[in-house]
């Protein structure tokens, strides 16, 4: 997909230290399950969201481009090949004041617990000099989805310092590490299939707090049929 996202303060937000990070996707293949009702137009945390399935992502940048405006779409092999990879994710855009940023976001099921495993799609090579981007490190995060009706939805990120607390006093076992000038932020290193049953764990458990506030992105449908 030759769409470019944009990296830049509502990117680093939403990937920044207090939320946890892997370098391994939250989700196995067969746990993945696409909802069509996260489709859409939204409004909320960082400005105005825009969800679309990566097929009719990809095909909205083809029409773009067409200025005969053909019904048919023509893919690129390279297209196909991405489309039948992440046949069931979403293409996640943000906008905020006139800054983009791009993500893909991958469905998936824990019992009946929806999440959603976000990957930053790429970044602008002009915001960062060669050696600072070359630096920066590719990983995925996970948030629980939550519907109120059909035209509000929160999105509710892993809190760093929730499973730090639990992984300094032994009651959680995942492999991870310890980076930052003073090793007080968290990236787990474990497989997919370890950081899903981390979630399965973590969602049973009694853990009081185990979602922060800062954490909580309420946004509210702005596509809704009169």
């Amino acid at each position: 997909m030759k769409t470019k996202g944009v990296i830049f303060l509502m990117g680093l937000l939403l990937l920044n230290s207090c939320i946890v990070k892997s370098l391994n996707p939250f989700y196995t293949k067969e746990k993945i399950e696409f909802d069509s009702k996260l489709v859409g137009k939204w409004t909320g945390a960082g400005g105005n969201w825009e969800i679309n399935s990566i097929e009719e992502r990809i095909k909205k940048d083809y029409k773009k481009k067409d200025s005969l405006n053909n019904d048919e779409v023509v893919l690129s092999k390279e297209d196909i090949e991405i489309i039948k990879k992440y046949k069931k994710s979403y293409i996640v855009e943000v906008s905020d004041n006139g800054k983009d940023a791009m993500f893909l976001a991958t469905p998936f099921k824990v019992n009946e617990h929806l999440f959603l495993n976000f990957k930053l799609v790429e970044y602008d090579t002009d915001e960062l000099n060669s050696l600072a981007a070359q630096h920066l490190l590719s990983t995925h995060s996970a948030c629980l989805v939550e519907y109120n009706g059909n035209n509000n939805v929160r999105l509710k990120w892993l809190d760093e310092k929730v499973v730090m607390s639990l992984l300094d006093a032994n009651a959680l076992k995942i492999q991870h590490e310890k980076t930052g000038i003073e090793e007080d932020e968290l990236i787990l290193t474990a497989s997919s299939n370890e950081l899903y049953r981390f979630l399965e764990k973590f969602m049973s458990s009694t853990i009081e707090e185990k979602w922060e506030k800062d954490q909580i992105y309420t946004l509210n449908r702005t596509d809704v049929n009169p």
